[in-house]
């Protein structure tokens, strides 16, 4: 059965919840052969349809790189069995019911949404009266994340509160005592909570506002603490799970941590109240999305007004008389939404990153804060400046990384190696991984993030990194350097190495420029130079000027902590002899395999020459290029050589502790 309300379409792609006969929650998609047959899949939206499909069940896969996201978790978590690819549907069944009425309801809106309303309006519209966010949001969610705004269309209290508001009001306005009020006001937020999709923040603050109303029809008083702790005996009993959901953790964290703070009387007490509150959500900020938007809470203050008396107002009554209306309004909404926007924009630079806290030192900064409220309130003066102790234990926190590390990320059929020397002294890429990507007709294009939003970013914030000393690009190939403009997009660039000769397709020259223009050193290298640092890279190849292609790749060698590492790049068999040739006394104990395992890469000779311990293959699951070769296998398997593989290890990391593991460990995201 197709829940009728999650059917989303992304270019080519149709994904939705489905429950199986037996009851379980999995999550389908469906890549269509045409446009005709994708526009089709809109009726799953208004019918409650039943369909027998033929496919591939997989289970969820587990977390693949360090801080990155983690699908398993989050599959578990909203109780989601597992994944489904249908190729092919032999059978659909029309299963309407009151039961799923609601569902429907909400799908035909969210469509009818989509269909008569502009593309800004459309987009807001849907996210703050039906929750419902799909690929069209992505544009706008970047510039509210980065402002620490997001948070206004999660629906929650100020939704609530206004929407429900609005109809107690019509009520009393009607003559209906709060006695008559109240049963209908039950049906209309239990109603609610379906049509805006059911979320955990919904539900507390629809539970919230109910159970004010009812205690106020009774006569009884309750504390503040004893009403939220009502909400969470609730909640718990309908979503057992609520507290493991990171928007559980941040609706009812932000909830208690606001019953905490006095209520402010004068202006400096506002200013306060606003100042403890923003340090109060910062530890689960960071530890969720490893950075803090300085101005987030005080941009909430100020606009938070502007989405519930102007956004909320307008859209909802848009949406109830668009109809009859021209569409001159839907447009001219529409653009000042757009000037809203750009007015963001322009406070995105104030994100700090921290990187994930120390789970102890988490707990410690909210036990204080928590004891700082309660012991110090009355102060407010002395309660602000000993508050300020949480943000500058965490902010220089950070820097308290006493081991090193090698990093192979996961990043799919592409490269990407991170080195990370201790206190943060130098952090050092090479290549950013980058995803390739086949011609496809305009309605199969996809609105997607870079993959390196999903994996190379978070594991560099996660780790409290800000900005890349050194990004060395082996070769021209998109695997290798196609997520540069991720890369720079999030953090400062020092310095960018290249091979002699490399860096002249078109794309790849004009990012390098682009980069170059803001401040980015370029240089180019070959063999024979070294790239100094706190590590110190001897450049074996290239030995003559190329044109950044496969046996022009960086060929590099670097010892760190007795340990030799060899990274190849793309190299094929023929540079390997000549590298070989070149310094017969080369040794390794990693190699980083040549073309992800190809055979036109690591040569038995050369491999046996190096008499490595481990050989890292970095390629992705079940990709079309069937990496790595049999005849790779085989050669490290003679040589003795101990493969370890990023498609069935996900990320590789070798580390360094100087007190608990001084002679390193090898630590794979997958046993």
């Amino acid at each position: 059965m197709v829940a009728s309300d999650t059917v989303k379409m992304n270019g080519d792609l149709v994904t939705f919840i489905g429950h199986t006969t037996d009851k379980q929650k999995i999550s389908c998609s469906y890549y269509a052969k045409s446009e005709q047959e994708r526009n089709s899949f809109l009726v799953l939206r208004h019918e409650a349809i039943e369909l027998i499909v033929v496919g591939d069940y997989q289970e969820t896969s587990k977390q693949r790189n360090p801080y990155g996201f983690d699908q398993k978790k989050y599959d578990q978590i909203h109780r989601i069995k597992g994944r489904f690819q249908i190729r092919q549907i032999k059978e659909h069944l029309n299963r309407n019911a009151w039961q799923n009425m609601l569902s429907r309801t909400r799908g035909r809106s969210i469509t009818f949404i989509q269909e008569h309303f502009s593309h800004k309006v459309s987009v807001y519209m849907n996210a703050l009266i039906f929750g419902y966010k799909d690929s069209q949001f992505l544009a706008s969610e970047d510039t509210y994340k980065e402002t620490g705004l997001l948070h206004l269309f999660s629906l929650s209290g100020m939704h609530i509160q206004t929407y429900l508001g609005w109809l107690y009001y019509l009520f009393r306005r009607g003559g209906m005592t709060l006695t008559a009020s109240y049963l209908p006001l039950v049906g209309g937020t239990l109603g609610y909570f379906s049509l805006s999709g059911g979320s955990v923040s919904v539900k507390r603050a629809g539970l919230s506002f109910l159970l004010k109303l009812g205690l106020k029809l009774l006569n009884v008083k309750f504390s503040s603490f004893d009403h939220y702790s009502i909400i969470l005996w609730i909640l718990l009993l309908i979503e057992p799970l609520c507290l493991f959901q990171v928007e559980g953790q941040l609706s009812l964290g932000m909830s208690f941590f606001f019953l905490l703070l006095s209520r402010p009387t004068t202006k400096f007490q506002k200013f306060t109240t606003i100042v403890l509150f923003s340090i109060g959500i910062m530890p689960l900020t960071a530890w969720h999305f490893y950075e803090w938007p300085l101005l987030g809470s005080m941009l909430t203050l100020l606009f938070a007004p502007v989405f519930k008396k102007v956004f909320l107002p307008c859209l909802t009554f848009l949406f109830v008389f668009g109809r009859v209306l021209p569409p001159s309004v839907s447009e001219l909404l529409d653009s000042y939404l757009v000037h809203f926007e750009r007015l963001l924009d322009s406070l995105r630079f104030a994100n700090l990153v921290i990187g994930r806290p120390n789970g102890w030192l988490l707990i410690f900064s909210l036990g204080f804060l928590l004891w700082l409220i309660e012991k110090k309130q009355h102060k407010p003066c002395q309660c602000v400046t000993a508050a300020l102790l949480v943000p500058i234990i965490l902010i220089f926190g950070r820097f308290l990384q006493f081991g090193s590390s090698i990093t192979f990320n996961d990043v799919g059929q592409g490269d990407s190696i991170l080195f990370k020397a201790p206190f943060l002294k130098e952090i050092v890429m090479i290549d950013t991984g980058g995803k390739l990507s086949f011609q496809k007709e305009a309605w199969q294009e996809r609105r997607v993030r870079p993959p390196a939003e999903f994996n190379l970013v978070p594991f560099l914030k996660g780790n409290g990194i800000r900005h890349i000393n050194k990004l060395i690009l082996t070769h021209d190939d998109i695997d290798h350097v196609g997520e540069i403009t991720t890369l720079a997009k999030h953090f400062k660039i020092d310095t960018i190495y290249i091979g002699w000769g490399a860096g002249k397709s078109t794309w790849l020259h004009t990012q390098l420029q682009k980069l170059e223009k803001a401040g980015t050193t370029i240089c180019e290298v070959r063999q024979g130079d070294w790239i100094k640092g706190y590590f110190d890279f001897f450049v074996l190849s290239p030995i003559t000027q190329g044109k950044g292609e496969n046996e022009d790749s960086i060929g590099l060698s670097v010892t760190h902590q007795s340990c030799r590492f060899l990274f190849l790049g793309d190299l094929d068999q023929h540079a390997e002899e000549k590298i070989g040739n070149a310094y017969p006394d080369l040794k390794a104990d990693v190699i980083k395999l040549g073309h992800h395992g190809s055979r036109t890469s690591s040569h038995p000779q050369f491999i046996s020459q190096l008499e490595a311990t481990y050989g890292v293959l970095s390629c992705g699951v079940n990709n079309l290029f069937g990496h790595p070769h049999e005849d790779v296998l085989a050669t490290l398997k003679q040589n003795k050589v101990t493969p370890l593989r990023t498609d069935r290890q996900g990320a590789i990391t070798f580390k360094w502790h100087p007190f608990w593991y001084p002679n390193g460990k090898i630590h794979t995201m997958i046993d």
